[in-house]
């Protein structure tokens, strides 16, 4: 079961859903960026804990849902060591 979270205004973790399987959890991923509108003012960047194999398969998926990256950037120690090796998603801010 792969969480799906996001942090609030309030600087709080929500979780928005969970899935089964990287595969349904990117999907789950593409479609709340579906429903959010984004300000492109700011960067849009995709995350990794240890390893870029997942990273680099919600990359393509993004791409072909028309959402692409401006960076990719991996997670400091200090988030990276709660939620472990292989993790993965999205920065972004949305209006």
């Amino acid at each position: 079961i792969k969480p799906i979270v996001s942090l609030n205004e309030g600087g709080t973790i929500d979780v928005m859903g969970k899935a089964l399987g990287k595969g349904k959890a990117v999907s789950g991923i593409i479609k709340r960026l579906q429903e959010t509108e984004i300000d492109h003012r700011f960067p849009f960047y995709s995350i990794y804990t240890y390893g870029t194999e997942n990273c680099e398969k919600l990359e393509g998926r993004l791409l072909e849902n028309g959402f692409s990256t401006d960076r990719r950037l991996q997670v400091g120690a200090t988030i990276g060591t709660h939620i472990g090796p292989g993790a993965f998603g999205v920065v972004f801010v949305a209006i």
